[in-house]
């Protein structure tokens, strides 16, 4: 099992176009998480305060988190820079 921390802390209120698109991203991969389990993620947890949000992964497998990360599953909900 892995737990994968993954977050996100907003230090310039002002440079939304840096934070943003990351925002933006992070719902449509905890979707396709949740309704793909085949793909490794077996549960998450979010918290979130003024100018952070943190999501907890726990993971079946290193390997798992790794295929996700480098694969295409991961890329299609992935936002462009």
């Amino acid at each position: 099992m892995v737990v994968f921390l993954i977050g996100m802390r907003v230090n310039q209120w002002w440079a939304i176009h840096k934070w943003f698109p990351v925002f933006l991203a992070m719902p449509a991969m905890i979707r396709e998480l949740s309704m793909n389990r085949d793909l490794g993620c077996l549960s998450m947890e979010n918290f979130f305060s003024l100018r952070t949000t943190l999501p907890v992964q726990y993971w079946r497998s290193p390997d798992d988190l790794h295929a996700y990360a480098h694969g295409p599953a991961h890329l299609t909900a992935n936002f462009s820079r």
